[in-house]
């Protein structure tokens, strides 16, 4: 059963797969990225598809993301978060 909610998130509960944009994931929440924005700083930084990515925090009052991919941490603001669709529940891809 696939339901589809306003924050961009699309659940999949009969395999506990979950699709969501980066933004929409919960502290210490990981998963594969599907999609990435073209955005020329973010390859670089390892967010490509297939790559595996935690949620480390979030600031408050719509502060930066901190994510964690390929051992390292990363501040993203919240715009760029949203551009960058996870698939949690999924083995690493690479």
């Amino acid at each position: 059963m696939d339901i589809s909610v306003d924050n961009g998130i699309m659940a999949s509960f009969g395999d506990e797969v979950i699709e969501s944009n980066l933004e929409g994931m919960d502290i210490g929440e990981s998963g594969v990225i599907l999609a990435v924005d073209d955005h020329p700083l973010l390859a670089p930084l390892g967010f490509r598809v297939g790559k595996k990515v935690e949620i480390k925090s979030r600031h408050p009052f719509g502060g930066p993301i901190i994510a964690q991919i390929d051992g390292r941490s990363v501040a993203l603001s919240r715009k760029i978060a949203r551009e960058i669709t996870i698939r949690s529940g999924e083995q690493d891809g690479n």
